[in-house]
């Protein structure tokens, strides 16, 4: 369709024009008020966020409240060198439940966070052509300083899927939750890893405990 130009607009003002000046010459006691239409305006409508949401996930466990690294949080990173002091097995309803005693070294580009780590993993598995869950109760870290108390927990892959360490098996992803004593007094340190049972890449923060 070709726009409308100005000299289609010009005719259209006569006219206009013409039909204004015929309504001068009706009646003045015609009342030519006209009333205005009314309107009716959609009323906006605005999406919310559940106030609760954080608050819920925080309320089950590991969520997203004590993940969240705070504005004057200082970035760590680094990784773990372990060795498994102690492996047992034992089936419960259909599922392995393996408890693994394991003692890591720790070398960190914070020296707060470097140090001996000491947990007792307890992992579920269901389905070795997958992999399972792994939990860590009670997980220490201690270095001349002080010591960092907590818990950690993740998934470990048997299938051996990853893309950077193709074929090995098991393959450990988790995080962690600590908080400090000592030194480390009023402060808590969160980290996530992956990696083998032998070795493992750490990445973290520490901050100002809540």
């Amino acid at each position: 369709m070709r726009p409308f130009t100005l000299r289609f607009l010009i005719p259209l003002t006569l006219v206009v024009l013409l039909l204004a000046g015929c309504g001068d010459t009706a009646d003045d006691s015609a009342d030519t008020t006209l009333s205005p239409t009314p309107t009716t305006v959609a009323p906006t409508t605005t999406a919310t966020v559940p106030a609760t949401t954080v608050a819920e996930q925080v309320a089950v466990g590991q969520g997203l409240g004590e993940s969240t690294p705070a504005d004057d949080a200082t970035v760590v990173v680094g990784s773990g060198v372990c060795d498994m002091t102690s492996v047992s097995e034992e089936a419960v309803d259909g599922v392995d439940v393996i408890l693994e005693h394991f003692v890591c070294e720790n070398e960190m580009s914070d020296p707060r966070v470097s140090g001996t780590e000491d947990m007792m993993v307890v992992s579920r598995v269901a389905d070795y052509s997958t992999g399972g869950t792994w939990t860590a109760q009670d997980a220490t870290l201690t270095n001349d300083g002080g010591t960092w108390r907590g818990s950690a927990q993740g998934v470990v892959d048997l299938a051996g899927v990853h893309p950077f360490a193709e074929g090995v098996i098991p393959f450990n992803y988790g995080e962690a939750h600590y908080i400090g004593e000592g030194a480390y007094d009023g402060l808590e340190y969160h980290y996530y890893i992956s990696g083998s049972n032998g070795t493992a890449g750490v990445t973290g923060w520490i901050q100002p405990a809540d």
